[in-house]
């Protein structure tokens, strides 16, 4: 778990006003291309604390509570993993790792209102990450960066490692300064304040091609 706690109780805001990244509309990056806060980008995601005005219709996501079990294992993508794909679309599916179920619910919600994607697993430890992620071969993993077991920054080298294809977000509750000095080489496409984690985040690294 992250090495800051975070508040309990917390929940997805349905009135919105998060910090939103770009127009909900616009096509992301291709594939390669670095988007947020780890490495510089032409495209760049609002880092932590930064307050552009919101996107309309965007929601975001409060910080999970710390209190939540682990269920002890990876669990396959539930009723609510995401919307419909319209025909002659393939949905980008979702990895999402992070040993707190509470926050693995609130990022299921987010990635379930972005329109096309669908969480296709979760899992609890980097070494599950890495399993599910060969697995399932996700277009996207939503990757803690402090988990049990392998860290989510040594998961990502070895998925990438296998899958040089996947788009890894690394999540967590530091600030931009704070981050393990080999977050910025590990092959990440970008980093997002688990607080800052919302659908227009989520469009802006929408794979292409």
């Amino acid at each position: 778990m992250d090495g800051v706690r975070e508040p309990a109780g917390s929940a997805v805001d349905p009135a919105g006003g998060a910090v939103t990244a770009a127009d909900p509309g616009a096509a992301g990056p291709a594939p390669g291309t670095t988007v947020g806060a780890v490495l510089p980008t032409p495209v760049p995601l609002p880092t932590a604390g930064s307050t552009p005005a919101p996107t309309a219709g965007s929601t975001g996501a409060s910080t999970a509570g710390s209190t939540g079990a682990s269920t002890g294992g990876v669990s396959a993508a539930g009723t609510a993993g995401g919307t419909a794909v319209e025909p002659g679309t393939t949905a980008v599916e979702v990895l999402i790792v992070d040993d707190q179920r509470p926050f693995r619910t609130i990022a299921r919600t987010v990635v379930g209102m972005v329109g096309g994607w669908r969480v296709a697993a979760e899992a609890e430890t980097g070494e599950q990450a890495v399993a599910e992620a060969l697995r399932i071969r996700p277009a996207v993993v939503l990757m803690d960066i402090n988990l049990p077991g392998i860290s989510g920054i040594e998961a990502t080298r070895r998925i990438l490692a296998a899958a040089p294809d996947t788009r890894i977000v690394l999540l967590s509750t530091y600030a931009l300064d704070d981050l393990p000095s080999d977050a910025a080489d590990c092959g990440a496409v970008a980093y997002v304040n688990k607080e800052d984690l919302t659908p227009a985040r989520l469009r802006a690294l929408r794979p292409t091609g």
